[in-house]
C-alpha cells in the first residue's frame, strides 16, 4: 500500500480532528474512513467480541464528534487521543458485560478479517515484546501484576479493584502507579 492511499500521517489526522472540532461532517467521515479499521482491530482485541467492539467503536467516534475541540489541549498525539477514547469505550462495555453477566472472553473470527497479518519480522518482535512483558509482570508481586491485568485487559475501574481488594482507592492508586513505574523500568532495561 503506498502513502497516497494510506493516511498514516499524524499531521493529517490532526487536521481532520481540527475539522471535526469546527463541525465539518466531511472531515468526520474522512477521519472515520481512515482510522476506523485500525481502531476496530484494537477494539476487537480489547473486547474479544465483534458486537461489543463495534459498539465501542461507535461510542468512541461519538466522543470524537462531541469532544474534538478539546483534543489540542490534551497535548496527546492524534492516534493516542483516539485510542484513549476507544479504550475508555471498550472498558465501559466490558464493565457492563461483567455486571450483566454477559462477559465474552473469546476471540471472534472477525478479528482475522480486520487485522492485517503482520510480517514474520513483526510477529517475532511482538513475541519478544510479549515475553518481555510477561517476564516483567512475573517480577511484580502477584497481586500487583493481577491489578494491572484487570485494569488493562478486563476494564476494571479503580473503584472496582479497591472494593475487591478491600483497599482504599488512594492506596490502590499509589500501588498501581508504583507497579506501572516498576513495569516501565523493567521493560526499558
Amino acid at each position: 500500500m503506498d502513502a497516497a492511499n494510506s493516511m498514516t500521517s499524524q499531521q493529517d489526522i490532526d487536521g481532520l480532528i481540527a475539522g471535526v472540532a469546527m463541525g465539518d461532517r466531511k472531515a468526520f467521515r474522512t477521519l472515520y474512513g481512515k482510522v476506523s479499521p485500525k481502531l476496530y482491530g484494537i477494539a476487537l482485541k480489547l473486547c474479544r467480541d465483534d458486537g461489543m467492539a463495534q459498539e465501542a467503536l461507535q461510542s468512541a467516534f461519538a466522543q470524537v464528534w462531541m469532544r474534538a475541540e478539546v483534543f489540542r489541549s490534551s497535548g496527546l498525539a492524534p492516534m493516542t487521543w483516539l485510542v484513549g477514547l476507544l479504550r475508555d469505550a471498550c472498558a465501559l462495555r466490558l464493565r457492563e458485560a461483567r455486571r450483566d453477566g454477559t462477559a465474552v472472553y473469546r476471540v471472534e473470527i472477525a478479528e482475522r478479517l480486520y487485522d492485517a497479518a503482520p510480517s514474520r519480522e513483526a510477529q517475532a518482535n511482538m513475541r519478544e515484546e510479549a515475553r518481555a512483558l510477561y517476564r516483567c509482570l512475573e517480577e511484580l508481586p502477584e497481586e500487583r501484576a493481577e491489578m494491572l491485568r484487570k485494569a488493562y485487559l478486563q476494564g476494571y475501574t479503580y473503584a472496582e479493584m479497591s472494593e475487591e481488594a478491600g483497599m482504599p482507592q488512594p492506596a490502590l492508586r499509589a500501588a498501581f502507579r508504583r507497579s506501572l513505574l516498576e513495569l516501565r523500568a523493567c521493560l526499558s532495561a
